[in-house]
């Protein structure tokens, strides 16, 4: 009877033995496990990083550091190079439809080369072109282009850009007195009209190709034109200008 009770114990503990064989490999890795070393390459080291800024608080020994700046300025803006004075310019176009006024912009470009200027006023787009002194200036540019099909452009008064011109220093080299290799000038007329007289010095410099410039006296303003060396060479300048309308010129000598 106890025998049979001691094979039945071994038969149910092979059983259970055989049912479950990870227990058995697990307690055998776990007895064939070693500690590994830890890597040190895994963990901070223990010491404190010195941190002058944060001590400094800590310790209230902080010091106060002072920042320079040096502030440079910028340069100076570049004089104007044109101003605004009355005169004339010639319009092209006014309408409500921008589209139309572009594609008239272009068309312009290929026939003049003067300042083209395009804006909006009073709810219409206008298109302008030139930058003219004298009305005369601005008629032969209407006629020169109805050449191109151009035969609905007018003149219109409006302020208009001219050079700026240096008067102000020529006057003053002036009253000191020419140069002494250009004893000789062209005086073409004197007004009181400090605008007429600023306008008239561009276009004389561009009809002539000489330089032109005015003195002022007692509020007249004597307009002059060229420096001459010798006197032919002035006076065949000065038979020029009185026959493009100053008929009132004369040559001014001045003994060095």
């Amino acid at each position: 009877m106890i025998h049979q009770k001691v094979l039945l114990f071994l038969t149910a503990l092979f059983i259970m033995v055989a049912c479950n064989p990870q227990g058995i490999r697990r307690s055998r890795l776990q007895g064939n496990q070693t500690e590994a070393q830890p890597d040190s390459f895994l963990y901070y080291q223990p010491m404190a990083i010195n941190d002058p800024f944060l001590d400094s608080l800590k310790s209230g020994n902080d010091k106060e550091e002072s920042v320079k700046v040096r502030l440079i300025p910028p340069p100076p803006p570049q004089p104007p190079t044109t101003k605004q004075v009355e005169g004339f310019r010639i319009q092209t176009f006014a309408g409500l439809d921008s589209v139309n006024a572009l594609a008239s912009i272009e068309k312009l470009k290929t026939m003049v080369n003067d300042s083209i200027y395009f804006f909006k006023d009073k709810g219409l787009h206008k298109i302008q072109f030139g930058d003219f002194i004298y009305r005369n200036d601005a008629d032969l540019k209407v006629l020169d282009i109805r050449k191109f099909g151009i035969s609905g452009a007018w003149v219109v008064a409006t302020l208009v850009n001219v050079p700026v011109d240096t008067s102000s220093k020529q006057a003053d080299v002036d009253s000191v007195g020419q140069q002494p290799d250009a004893p000789f000038k062209i005086q073409v007329l004197v007004t009181s009209d400090f605008l007429k007289a600023q306008s008239l010095i561009v276009k004389l410099q561009a009809q002539f190709n000489q330089e032109s410039y005015f003195s002022s006296t007692d509020k007249l303003h004597k307009i002059y034109l060229g420096k001459f060396t010798n006197r032919s060479e002035a006076e065949k300048v000065l038979d020029q200008v009185k026959k493009s309308g100053y008929p009132d010129a004369w040559l001014v000598y001045k003994k060095l």
